[in-house]
């Protein structure tokens, strides 16, 4: 049994997304509904804004995913203000560290064969 896992954007919004650009998060969505039929199960990791996640943009996709697909969508925001670089900083890597909890518990649970990382900040 082949197993992936995906940390990606997958839910775009209207104007920015997580990943920075518009197209970003259709594409990989496309990538990962692709990568489905060549394995038996892909978990995908997507952080998602917390404005988005009120407004229910992805349930959408939730709902047009295959059946072997397991979405886990983590609220993640950065503050606008560019001049609070160090508590951005402070959110990234706290974002980080959940980012590993969450793989590793999976991975001690299903053991992946194919790990995913889109954006390189995702892999800290």
């Amino acid at each position: 049994m082949t197993r992936a896992l995906a940390i990606t954007p997958i839910v775009s919004s209207m104007g920015r997304t997580t990943s920075g650009s518009l197209g970003a998060p259709i594409n990989e969505r496309q990538f990962i509904f692709t990568l489905a039929r060549h394995v038996d199960e892909v978990y995908v990791i997507s952080p998602m804004g917390i404005a988005q996640l009120l407004r229910g943009a992805h349930k959408n996709v939730l709902q047009s995913r295959p059946p072997n697909v397991k979405v886990f969508l983590v609220p993640f925001t950065l503050l606008p203000i560019h001049s609070l670089w160090l508590i951005n900083m402070v959110i990234w890597h706290f974002y980080s560290f959940l980012l590993y909890v969450m793989v590793y518990i999976l991975d001690l649970i299903k053991e992946f064969d194919i790990v995913y990382i889109r954006d390189s900040r995702l892999a800290m």
